[in-house]
């Protein structure tokens, strides 16, 4: 059998876990992620479609938007509509060739949390029907037939355990799996047969073999097992991941062929027949999510580093050498996490020195030198064994410092209180696993709501030593940092002259047909005293001098002294879109200064800026004078410098807050939009706030202390400026 190679690396197609993909025709696939994206990728051309961006969810008690990830897909070839399952319970539904819908054409609302797998089967001989079935973290399971609920599935033993997935085996009849580690299989909404125990863990995948009336099942054991869909007796166990396995298919080109992937990096292709693996493939990222086997026999993955990938066994769709290259090396530099494996899976380091047993065998061997565990995988073909990673302890603890809980040795096992006055519960974690699953194991396994799951998250990266996320607002995160991150205080621009103010509003009040009388002037001077006790009035000036003077750019520079203590965002809002549609540059570098204020607002400027539709479209919207336009803007050097000083307070928000969603929308403006313009180069200030801006950024995401040096203009920053001690210090840490 031809071994699976690399066709698509889509790397960051996503900016957090891609957590479903699908087939919608040979050449289109569609991706969900936890960034709340579904996207369309083309893989003729390698473009991508923006189907979708949820805005997250408004939990009206706190005032904060919780975001919605999105986390199961299904598509319906007749009608062209993708449908996408979201933690909140929802069931979405979107043409899938139509980009940046702001509403779905179909909501389904029967589900009460995260609905963790869709399928569709319209396949029953007669065309007379077409299901779709959706299974949720609430415990149930639900049979649709033109959009609405034909069956409810819940298992009354269940204690509402969730289940994970839901196939079709005909009209009548449906085959579940959960979290009570059972397989049931259901006649219309009765359970009809059960498997207790089915898989010694959370039974996390199901997929069905109409033509070998089989079906086939995988777990967080570790174990993909075959059996026989009748009797519901088990046909064999197929052996070979070294971690939780997500998901499993039967290859769509060959039913002969199961594929899973997991927790351990890996895709395998299983031979049913003989229950042995024919391939493996592994992958950079921690967790590979999802998979999807493509009609033409290709497979599409998604995985925990946001990427998307295709591999394929046909020449004709193959990667270029030096990405397939570029894959290997990747590959080679990650690492697994030592608690996942045994012991008895440490080989002698002789096993490498002799040929392997089939293609695509990995084993860990321990190096006779240095003592180090490392992970290598045979190739038949070039009759070698290729190392594929280290296996690492994480933490640097060593095996005695870990704490067993319920049988299993963790880095860590925390007390966790989630609200006050709640018991406690056990968090336990081990160091290199990916956050978000050990924060879904923790939500089901004591029965949470899917809200919780950012709060876990954020408490990993904050008491854990996990190495590749900054996690406090005032420690440095290693030694590998003397300045970085700077996050004392945010800047502001609440200096003002109060006799230049009452002179140009004088002077302007002058030459208006709709004037202030003088006893109102005699009560601004009083109010600029001290703007943070005149508020309202200082903002009725505001909205007076906007709306009744031609010349208002004094009603924007009034805004920006007193929206740190507006009691309300609306009063900000309404300001907000008006002053960035204007012509008036100075108009919008005051909206601008008033924005860098507002993470100063005690009340609301951190929810506001922090606000999804804000930050995602608030860089969008700031733009930059034309070359024509700056010969005649005096304060363009000012402007300049009130973009970097806000990008400067979001990086601050980011890494006090553990706003990583902000993360690459913020890095992404820095590098492509406001670091290509020669304009903040040549400005000092400039170039120095946004300079520390992204420094600050590197401390959360690795990847970009790495890209340091080959970013044109850090490095044209470090070349005009690095003589200069403040300059010098960031790039120093870079």
């Amino acid at each position: 059998m031809t071994n699976y190679h690399l066709y698509k690396n889509y790397e960051s197609a996503h900016k957090k876990d891609v957590r479903a993909v699908i087939e919608l025709t040979n050449n289109h696939i569609a991706s969900a992620s936890r960034d709340g994206t579904l996207k369309v990728w083309n893989t003729l051309t390698d473009e991508s479609l923006i189907v979708y961006t949820d805005k997250g969810k408004l939990n009206t008690d706190t005032g904060v938007t919780i975001e919605v990830f999105l986390n199961s897909l299904c598509f319906d070839e007749e009608s062209g509509i993708i449908y996408v399952g979201s933690s909140d319970g929802t069931i979405k539904g979107f043409q899938a060739f139509d980009g940046n819908n702001d509403e779905p054409c179909i909501v389904l609302t029967n589900h009460t949390q995260n609905v963790c797998s869709l399928s569709l089967t319209s396949d029953f001989g007669d065309g007379t029907k077409k299901y779709m079935v959706s299974s949720s973290w609430d415990g149930t399971a639900i049979v649709w037939e033109n959009n609405t609920p034909k069956y409810h599935l819940k298992d009354p033993n269940s204690n509402g355990l969730p289940f994970w997935d839901i196939k079709v085996i005909n009209k009548n009849t449906f085959i579940t799996c959960g979290a009570d580690k059972s397989v049931i299989v259901w006649r219309n909404d009765k359970i009809l047969k059960k498997v207790e125990n089915a898989h010694k863990d959370v039974v996390r995948g199901i997929d069905v073999n109409l033509d070998t009336n089989e079906f086939v099942t995988c777990s967080n054991d570790g174990l993909v097992k075959v059996w026989d869909l009748e009797t519901l007796a088990l046909k064999r166990e197929m052996d070979g991941h070294l971690s939780f396995v997500y998901s499993v298919r039967y290859s769509k080109r060959d039913s002969s062929t199961v594929i899973s992937c997991g927790e351990d990096r890996s895709l395998i292709i299983w031979d049913v027949e003989t229950g042995k693996s024919t391939d493996v493939v592994v992958t950079p990222a921690i967790s590979v999510w999802c998979l999807e086997s493509i009609s033409n026999g290709d497979i599409c993955i998604g995985s925990s580093d946001g990427s998307v990938r295709l591999f394929s066994t046909f020449p004709s769709r193959m990667a270029s050498p030096q990405e397939i290259n570029a894959f290997a090396e990747s590959v080679k530099k990650t690492s697994v996490n030592e608690s996942t494996i045994n012991e008895k899976d440490i080989l002698p380091y002789e096993t490498i020195l002799n040929p392997g047993k089939k293609d695509g065998q990995v084993v860990m061997v321990k190096h006779p030198q240095s003592g180090v565990i490392e992970a290598y995988q045979y190739s038949d073909l070039m009759s070698e064994w290729s190392k594929v990673g280290d296996v690492v302890s994480g933490a640097s603890k060593e095996k005695n410092n870990k704490v067993e809980y319920e049988g299993e040795m963790y880095d860590y096992v925390f007390d966790v209180a989630l609200e006050q006055n709640a018991p406690s519960l056990k968090l336990p974690f081990n160091v290199n696993e990916n956050v978000y699953a050990a924060a879904e194991r923790f939500i089901l396994k004591n029965n949470l709501n899917l809200d919780h799951t950012e709060q876990i998250v954020n408490f990993l990266l904050k008491n854990t030593e996990v190495t590749n996320i900054h996690s406090s607002q005032t420690q440095k995160p290693s030694q590998r940092y003397s300045v970085l991150p700077v996050v004392d205080s945010y800047l502001t621009f609440l200096q003002f002259k109060k006799e230049i103010i009452i002179k140009g509003i004088t002077n302007i009040n002058a030459r208006e047909e709709n004037k202030i009388d003088s006893n109102m002037l005699a009560q601004f001077d009083n109010a600029l005293s001290n703007p943070a006790s005149n508020v309202s009035f200082l903002y009725d000036m505001c909205g007076f001098i906007r709306d009744n003077w031609k010349s208002n750019v004094l009603a924007y520079d009034i805004l920006r002294l007193i929206s740190a203590y507006l009691p309300s965002s609306d009063n900000m809002k309404e300001y907000l879109w008006q002053g960035f549609s204007s012509d008036n540059w100075a108009i919008k570098m005051m909206v601008i200064r008033a924005l860098v204020n507002v993470f100063e607002n005690k009340e609301w400027g951190l929810m506001l800026m922090g606000d999804v539709q804000i930050h995602e479209n608030l860089f969008e919207v700031i733009d930059l004078p034309s070359p024509e336009e700056r010969k005649t803007f005096k304060q363009l050097d000012n402007y300049l410098v009130a973009i970097a000083t806000l990008c400067y307070n979001y990086s601050v928000f980011v890494i006090r807050y553990q706003k990583h969603e902000l993360l690459h929308t913020l890095s992404d403006v820095i590098n492509m939009k406001f670091g290509k313009d020669e304009a903040f180069l040549n400005n000092e200030e400039a170039a120095y706030r946004l300079l520390l801006a992204y420094g600050n950024l590197s401390t959360v995401e690795p990847v970009l202390k790495q890209l340091a040096k080959s970013i044109t203009w850090v490095q044209s920053i470090k070349t005009r400026y690095s003589h200069i001690k403040r300059f010098n210090d960031i790039l120093n840490d870079l």
